[in-house]
């Protein structure tokens, strides 16, 4: 991911002073990213609306996410198994109200991947 700069540029060199932990952030980000701490600040220049994002932090929130979301689906199957073993001691209303939330839980779970296609596509 390294910017791209055109071999006539003159290149300036600025010294900047930095707190120790204000050095430490910067110097982690860009390894984070990838790039030399000099690309993250050319960058950020160049684009000020340049987002700075630890995407680690990210994919650890996505997996905590569909690892949730995989436990929910694992008990929708188990419960729709005991429903379906035991048909003669369902009563309608219990029929209904599974089916209610079952289709409940379907959309929201289209919203939710809807929007972590979006994270991903930012991401990319």
């Amino acid at each position: 991911m390294t910017l791209s700069i055109k071999k006539n540029e003159a290149m300036k060199f600025v010294g900047v002073r930095l707190l120790q932990n204000e050095d430490e952030a910067l110097q982690k980000i860009s390894s984070q990213l990838g790039i030399t701490k000099s690309e993250l600040i050319r960058k950020k220049l160049r684009d000020s609306s340049c987002k700075i994002v630890d995407t680690t932090t990210v994919f650890d929130n996505v997996n905590k996410i569909m690892t949730a979301q995989y436990k929910v689906h694992t008990n929708i199957n188990q419960v729709a198994k005991h429903l379906n073993g035991r048909p003669e001691k369902l009563s309608d209303i219990t029929i209904i109200e599974f089916n209610t939330l079952l289709n409940l839980h379907l959309e929201q779970r289209e919203l939710l991947y809807k929007q972590m296609r979006k994270i991903y596509k930012l991401l990319k």
